[in-house]
C-alpha cells in the first residue's frame, strides 16, 4: 500500500508541468501563491473536524509547523531554481535526494540494505541519461546558473530531510494509521499556509501584471488540487511508512512521468535516449521498492 501511495505522489507531482505550461500572462509569484492557497482550501474543506482536533494539541502544532516549514521552503527553493537554471540541471540536482537520505541514515547508524544502495545508483544513472541531451545543450557559465544549481541541490536535500524526519518521527511514535493520517493532513495544510505567508510580500510588491480568465482559474484549481494538495499529502503519508531511501528513489520517476504527460498532452518530443533513461530509472525504482515489498522497509 505504501509503495502505491509513493507512486501516486510521483505521478501527481509530474502533472505540474501540464498545468503550468498552459497558464500564461500571470505573475509567477502570484502563480506560486495561488497554488498554496488553493491547495490549503482543498485540505481545509473536507478535513475540518480532524484539523480542529489536531490544532488543539500544542505538541502536534509545534511538530507539524517544524516539518511543514521544510516542505514550504522546498517548494519555494525548487521554484526559484527552475527560474534561474535549465530544467534538466535542476531536476538532476533534486534527484540527489536518495543519496542524501542514505548519508543521513548512515550518520544516524540506521541499517542500509545493499539493494537500496544499488537501486539508488541505477535510478540516478537513469536520470542522468534521461537528461543528457538537454543538459549538454543548455549549459552556460553564468552566476544565475550556479545559483539555480545550488538551489536545486538545496531542494534535493530538503526533500530528503523531510522524508527522513517524518520517517524517524513515525517510528518513534509508533502510532496507528488513523493518527498518522490526521498528522499527514495537518502537516500538509501547514506546508501551504507557511508557503503562502512567505510569498505574500512578493505577490503585492511585484511589478508583474497578471491576466486571469476562466481557463486560468480552472488550471490553477487543478494545479492546487492535483499537483499540490494530493501529492503533498501522499508524500507525507508515504514518508511515514517507507524508508526515506525507498520513497525518494521512487520519486526519481517524477521527471519520467512528467515527460510522458508532456508527450501525451502537450505534444512534446521524447528521444530514444530519454526512453532508455526512463527504463533504467524505473528498473532502479523497482529494485529499491522490492525492499519495501519484502517487508524490510521499516526497521
Amino acid at each position: 500500500m505504501a509503495i502505491i501511495v509513493s507512486i501516486i505522489t510521483a505521478v501527481t507531482w509530474a502533472t505540474t508541468g501540464i498545468f503550468v505550461k498552459q497558464i500564461t500572462h500571470i505573475n509567477p509569484f502570484l502563480l506560486a501563491w495561488s497554488r498554496f492557497v488553493i491547495a490549503a482550501l482543498c485540505i481545509i474543506i473536507p478535513s475540518r473536524k480532524s484539523l480542529l482536533s489536531d490544532f488543539k494539541s500544542l505538541a502536534n502544532r509545534v511538530t507539524s509547523f517544524k516539518y511543514a516549514s521544510i516542505m514550504s521552503i522546498y517548494y519555494i527553493s525548487a521554484t526559484l531554481a527552475f527560474i534561474f537554471a535549465p530544467v534538466s540541471l535542476v531536476a538532476l540536482a533534486i534527484s540527489l535526494s536518495p543519496i542524501f537520505t542514505i548519508l543521513m541514515r548512515w550518520m544516524t547508524k540506521e541499517k542500509i540494505l545493499f539493494r537500496e544502495i544499488c537501486g539508488s545508483f541505477v535510478a540516478f544513472l537513469g536520470v542522468v541519461i534521461f537528461f543528457t541531451d538537454s543538459f549538454q545543450n543548455s549549459l552556460n557559465n553564468t552566476i544565475t546558473l550556479y545559483l539555480g544549481l545550488l538551489l536545486g541541490i538545496a531542494s534535493g536535500f530538503l526533500k530528503a530531510l523531510y522524508s527522513f524526519v517524518i520517517w524517524k518521527q513515525s517510528r518513534k511514535n509508533g502510532t496507528g494509521n488513523n493518527h498518522q493520517k490526521n498528522s499527514a493532513v495537518f502537516t500538509t495544510l501547514n506546508t501551504f499556509i507557511i508557503g503562502a505567508i512567505l510569498l505574500t510580500p512578493s505577490v503585492f510588491l511585484s511589478e508583474w501584471k497578471s491576466s486571469i480568465n476562466i481557463k486560468t482559474m480552472i488550471l490553477l484549481f487543478c494545479l492546487g488540487l492535483i499537483s499540490t494538495a494530493l501529492p503533498t499529502f501522499t508524500n507525507t503519508f508515504a514518508s511515514q511508512k517507507l524508508t526515506p531511501t525507498i520513497h525518494t528513489v521512487i520519486g526519481l520517476s517524477t521527471p519520467m512521468f512528467a515527460s510522458l504527460f508532456a508527450f501525451l498532452f502537450l505534444g512534446e518530443y521524447i528521444s530514444i535516449i530519454q526512453v532508455s533513461g526512463m527504463i533504467i530509472t524505473l528498473s532502479g525504482v523497482w529494485w529499491v521498492s522490492s525492499v519495501g515489498r519484502s517487508g524490510t522497509s521499516r526497521k
